[in-house]
């Protein structure tokens, strides 16, 4: 829910089935979550409080050689609807968002190293704009956001058989260019991310040959440093969706074809384990990005080989198989998307 102080909202969650009737509620200063303010009851030892970087709003820009941006309702599973263009035509882009700015970084051509990176007001359909460049390049890097640093993990070089274990990050709020974080465990292209307020996951990837990863790594968002392990995928995938409800991540779909591209599996981030079945896409699905509207609970996937004006969605915290969603307009392989307001 949203309260006002001075006419600024203020976002926390309560569980409303725990009230009695009395309770009081107050606000205070969370230096565990990013220094942001949050409602907590009187009588609680903890603050009750919803991320920042999701919304319902969901943004996707770029696809093969394309600069389109467009947005659909992730509560409704909408049809898309155009919001501009990029600064530059793109064959994939990498997305993350505070939940006000959308970033779509890693556009441009194979050999120009997608190091550009564009920023739009999610609120706001118009053109993108130019925000700064990656600090190493590479596309189809794993992304992940505490609502204040954008993490971007591993991805495609230069070539066809190139891939990073390059780390890098962005402040959200601040123009710039990237700069050098750590590294992953493994050097790997395609892999996938997801994050609570503090804890980044970089999931699966391939390194060409092919091999396929079920790896996944960990780091917190706001220390520098290398990667560590935190369990494994229920399947070796790579170029598939992920996102999350801020505690429970979901991967999506993938490739190879065979094995894994409609299979769907989660983790509990807090906690380093492998992943467990979560259920089934409804078909074949890789080279789509995912996201969602946080504790709101809805997860998306978004187009797709051969599947490109196509979505899906699931409730994060409930396992089940996909329910098929709106149309996009336009060409949706290697999109990325984020989500905000």
């Amino acid at each position: 829910m949203g309260r006002k102080i001075n006419d600024s909202y203020v976002l926390a969650k309560t569980d409303l089935s725990n009230l009695t009737g009395g309770e009081t509620l107050k606000v205070e200063w969370d230096t565990v979550n990013n220094g942001n303010l949050h409602w907590k009851d009187v009588d609680e030892s903890t603050l009750e409080y919803e991320p920042t970087w999701y919304g319902d709003r969901a943004v996707g820009g770029a696809g093969i050689s394309s600069d389109a941006i467009q947005y659909l309702s992730i509560s409704s599973a909408g049809n898309g609807v155009d919001f501009g263009n990029l600064t530059i035509s793109s064959t994939g882009s990498d997305a993350l968002s505070d939940g006000s700015r959308g970033i779509f970084a890693s556009l441009g051509s194979v050999c120009d190293n997608y190091s550009t990176i564009n920023y739009v007001t999610i609120g706001t359909p118009s053109n993108a704009t130019d925000f700064g460049d990656k600090n190493v390049g590479g596309s189809h890097s794993g992304c992940t956001s505490d609502g204040s640093r954008g993490v971007l993990a591993g991805g495609l070089m230069c070539g066809s058989n190139g891939n990073t274990d390059a780390m890098e990050y962005i402040t959200i709020a601040t123009l710039g260019n990237g700069t050098d974080f750590g590294n992953i465990t493994v050097s790997r292209a395609r892999p996938a991310g997801a994050n609570n307020s503090t804890r980044g996951l970089t999931m699966g990837g391939v390194t060409y040959g092919p091999t396929y990863y079920n790896t996944i790594d960990y780091h917190t968002i706001q220390t520098t440093g290398n990667a560590l392990n935190f369990g494994d995928l229920t399947v070796t995938k790579s170029a598939f969706g992920a996102c999350s409800n801020g505690t429970r991540a979901i991967t999506l779909g993938g490739e190879p074809w065979t094995g894994s591209s409609k299979v769907i599996d989660y983790v509990t981030i807090a906690t380093a384990s492998n992943a467990t079945d979560f259920g089934d896409l409804s078909t074949n699905r890789r080279f789509m990005t995912a996201t969602s509207n946080g504790t709101s609970d809805r997860g998306m996937v978004f187009g797709g080989d051969s599947v490109e004006t196509s979505s899906e969605y699931v409730t994060i915290s409930t396992t089940s198989n996909a329910t098929s969603g709106g149309t996009l307009i336009n060409q949706g392989s290697k999109t990325g998307y984020t989500s905000g307001d």
